[in-house]
């Protein structure tokens, strides 16, 4: 069953953990929960963007098919 103390516990604990390993601003850090989990990834990207080049491909693909 669904329980909203669940939710907010784990996003409070969650930005925490987040705050302590982001070091500076302008850098990109990327987040990922692979299936069954039980803890997020976070790690440095580098780059600009914290878009995936693939995302950024697929998105270029669809902006010039609207032309």
């Amino acid at each position: 069953m669904w329980d909203g103390n669940v939710c907010i516990n784990f996003t409070a604990r969650f930005l925490e953990r987040l705050k302590e390993v982001v070091e500076t601003e302008g850098i990109v850090y990327g987040l990922k929960l692979e299936r069954g989990a039980k803890e997020v990834e976070i790690f440095k990207k580098g780059g600009e963007s914290f878009l995936t080049d693939e995302y950024v491909r697929w998105k270029e693909r669809g902006k010039s098919s609207e032309t």
